[in-house]
Order: C-alpha cells, then sequence, then structure tokens
C-alpha cells in the first residue's frame, strides 16, 4: 500500500505520458465550451457536496481566491483523487449532474489553480500559462502533491481552495455569490438545497438555516430576519429505457458498457421531479406576478 503522496505522484506520471496533442485538445474544449456560464462551479461543487451527504457548506469569497468547504460523512480516497483526474472518470451514478466526471473542471472556467484537502490527501491542479499566453488545459489532469496546504476548517471534511482566477474574473468573484443567494427576493436554491437535506450554508459569514419537515412538506430557510418558506411538491417517475439510452448515447457513454446489475438498477430506478411554491407569512400561496415562471 503505497502513501496519499506517492499515489498523487503515480497518477501525475501517469497522465503525463498520456498527455500529447488530442488530449490538449479535448481539454481545452472542455475548458472554453463545455460550461457557458464561470459562476457555474459553485453548483458544480454543491452538487458534489451534496452527493458526498453534506448538510453543511460554507463558502468564502476573497479579492482573488474562493474557499469552499463540507462536511460530507467521508473524505476523499484514491479512488475519487483518480475520478477528479480524468475526463469521463467518476464515482457517481448516472442520475447525477457530474456523472462523467466533468462537473469539477467547471472550477478552470474561473481559476488557473485549485488546491483541495480533504483526508491523507493534500494535492492541487494548476493550468500554466506560456509565453504565447496560451494555456496548458492538460493541467486539469495533473494533481500535484502540496505538502502542508491548509486542512479543511473543524467540522468539515473537504477544502478547495480556488486561487488564481483568470485575467477576465478578476474582481468579478463576489458577484458568483450572489448566483447562489441574491440579496434581495427569495433564493429558491436555498429550497433545494434544503429537500436535499443540506442544513447549514454560510455564503461568504451570511448563516442560512435549512430545514425540510417531509411529514408537512414543508422547505424552510432563515437567516437573521429573513424567513423564506416553500411547499414541496414531488412526483415521481421512471425513465424510459429508449430515452435514457438516447440521454446517454449523447453523454457518449452506452449503457451496454455497464456492468448487468448496474445497467439493470440504472434502468429501473425512479426518478424524482420536485416544484417548490413560496408561501406567504400567512402559510398561503405567494404567487408570483403574472408571466414570471420559477424554474
Amino acid at each position: 500500500m503505497i502513501s496519499p503522496s506517492e499515489f498523487v505522484r503515480s497518477v501525475h506520471e501517469e497522465h503525463a505520458k498520456q498527455c500529447g496533442p488530442l488530449l490538449q485538445e479535448m481539454t481545452a474544449v472542455l475548458a472554453n465550451t463545455a460550461f457557458p456560464f464561470p459562476w457555474i462551479y459553485l453548483f458544480e461543487l454543491t452538487q458534489n457536496a451534496l452527493d458526498a451527504g453534506a448538510r453543511r457548506i460554507r463558502i468564502d469569497f476573497a479579492d482573488d481566491r474562493v474557499i469552499f468547504q463540507h462536511d460530507g460523512g467521508e473524505a476523499m480516497d484514491e479512488k475519487c483523487v483518480r475520478a477528479m483526474s480524468k475526463v469521463g472518470g467518476s464515482t457517481k451514478g448516472l442520475d447525477t449532474i457530474g456523472f462523467m466526471g466533468v462537473g469539477f473542471k467547471s472550477v478552470f472556467a474561473r481559476f488557473r489553480r485549485v488546491v483541495v484537502a480533504s483526508g491523507a490527501f493534500r494535492f492541487a491542479y494548476r493550468i500554466s500559462i506560456d509565453v504565447t499566453g496560451s494555456a496548458a488545459w492538460t493541467g486539469m489532469l495533473l494533481p500535484e502533491w502540496q505538502e502542508g496546504s491548509a486542512a479543511p476548517d473543524q467540522g468539515y471534511t473537504t477544502r478547495f481552495d480556488l486561487c488564481d482566477p483568470a485575467p477576465e474574473s478578476r474582481g468579478r468573484l463576489a458577484e458568483d455569490a450572489l448566483r447562489l443567494v441574491p440579496l434581495e427576493g427569495p433564493a429558491h436554491l436555498l429550497a433545494t438545497l434544503a429537500f436535499k437535506g443540506l442544513r447549514e450554508l454560510i455564503v461568504d459569514g451570511r448563516v442560512w438555516s435549512l430545514d425540510y419537515r417531509a411529514e408537512e412538506q414543508i422547505v424552510e430557510a432563515l437567516s437573521h430576519a429573513t424567513r423564506w418558506v416553500w411547499l414541496a411538491l414531488s412526483q415521481r417517475y421512471r425513465v424510459h429505457d429508449d430515452a435514457l439510452t438516447d440521454f446517454l448515447s449523447k453523454r457518449i457513454l452506452s449503457i451496454s458498457k455497464l456492468e448487468p446489475d448496474e445497467r439493470r438498477a440504472q434502468l429501473n430506478k425512479d426518478r424524482q421531479l420536485i416544484g417548490f411554491v413560496p408561501l406567504s407569512a400567512d402559510g398561503l400561496p405567494d404567487l408570483p406576478p403574472r408571466g414570471a415562471v420559477f424554474t
């Protein structure tokens, strides 16, 4: 059994041998076209945290970096590190957003360096820029051991330090926080997070306490004097085999490549459609103005 540092170095060396022109082109396309909104990394990291069973998430913004932490039940292992260092690798099932292993790569639309700390692992990814200004995007596949990097704060299991923003992103990181929780009006994303099991979200120092009372189908978000309440409406459904196969073909993944038990589980798995109706202080539906739609 090798140490975490030796494992990270072995992954780096293995992938470095494969980093030819084709892989450079693939990672460049991924970085420049797969994520149309540079702020989407916050949603991808949040989704990953929920997949890890997180009940608390903390996001701190500074002038030139973002620190994202969560308390997902288990720290990263070798399987996680390897999946993060691949295009098309993942530890997730087919029903989750980032199952193709590209979700984490969204951070590189904003940042050129990411440091990860979880359990015994401390490693980073770095996108270097040459004298012509060209980016070596394959750096997103080459983990580098980071001795002495900051550990997660007490109560958290995983930490991402997002550093060195791209020139066009400098001075705009504070705007990203508003994508999660706007300063005015209800932040409907909080309803989804509460429904999924998150109980605390801290965004740049502001603490949101979240709750979902299943027996009443009520979702609540509370911060200081601000309180938002929703009625959660959900419906389970099962995707038709042909529709799932078509979806997978668009993701360049054949369901026939899955193990038989996994293929059967994915085809037979129920999905869930969830809607949230905002409620007034009197507990009545607080309908949006005519013509508005909540998505």
